[in-house]
């Protein structure tokens, strides 16, 4: 259950996962002994994918996130380390987000996230871009991967305008861009499903800290993703570590301005 450990880690730093429990298991397929043709493919297959910068960005997004996501979030991570600005692209930033009447910090701090403001990046699933797009999701805020730096940050700003606005029945403003930002990254139906298992968990569905954000482990567990009130399956992304890593840094920067 290693795997599981170090997800548990990424949202709990303070979980010591280093004591060996037993010797290292082998994970194996199980296949017939006549089956010798779709063997050797199977491990020809494994031989190249774990060697594949496919395979490394998964393991990046699942277990080697909170490496780089606590950059900011330290003693001497402050605003004042960064006075004169934030990125080549803070112009950018402000433009788009005084269109909507949003703090630009809140969205430099999602593209910092993403891509370490890299427009160029490519990302797990096809993501792209400095605010990393899906493929699926890209075109209909008119953003593609060679679009220049101005529209994908109009694109980002966009997008998290339209989640904030479809949680608008949580009250408070705090909350509701910690479900943005989750929406952001796990997307909003699997944000749904963790609503529904609050509520019928006993937590309370408008609040995130401690509540909604508790129920994004049970996500990934059969006996809650494959029963009502689930409704978009398994979710085993890092969406509790994403909300925090990102607020966090946004209100360091707000404060130390």
């Amino acid at each position: 259950m290693e795997n599981t450990a170090r997800i548990e880690q990424s949202c709990l730093p303070n979980i010591d996962i280093s004591t060996l429990l037993s010797v290292r298991q082998n994970i194996a397929f199980g296949l017939r002994k006549s089956d010798v043709i779709l063997k050797k493919k199977l491990d020809y297959f494994l031989d190249d994918f774990l060697n594949s910068e496919a395979y490394k960005v998964l393991r990046k997004k699942y277990f080697d996130y909170m490496e780089e996501t606590n950059f900011f979030i330290g003693e001497q991570d402050t605003i004042s380390n960064f006075n004169i600005k934030l990125s080549a692209y803070d112009e950018l930033f402000k433009a788009s987000a005084l269109k909507r009447n949003w703090d630009w910090r809140f969205l430099a701090s999602i593209a910092y996230q993403e891509s370490r403001y890299d427009p160029n990046a490519r990302g797990f699933g096809g993501a792209y871009g400095m605010m990393q797009f899906m493929p699926n999701t890209g075109p209909s805020f008119d953003v593609y991967p060679d679009s220049p730096p101005e529209v994908q940050i109009e694109a980002g700003m966009r997008y998290i305008d339209m989640l904030y606005n479809a949680w608008k029945k949580i009250a408070s403003r705090e909350q509701r861009l910690k479900f943005t930002l989750a929406s952001y990254n796990a997307g909003k139906g699997h944000i749904e499903d963790a609503v529904r298992l609050a509520e019928k968990l006993g937590y309370n569905p408008a609040i995130w800290d401690d509540n909604v954000e508790l129920m994004i482990r049970l996500l990934s567990d059969p006996k809650y993703y494959r029963n009502a009130p689930v409704k978009y399956g398994a979710y085993r992304g890092p969406a509790k570590t994403y909300v925090k890593s990102i607020y966090s840094r946004y209100m360091i920067w707000r404060e130390n301005e």
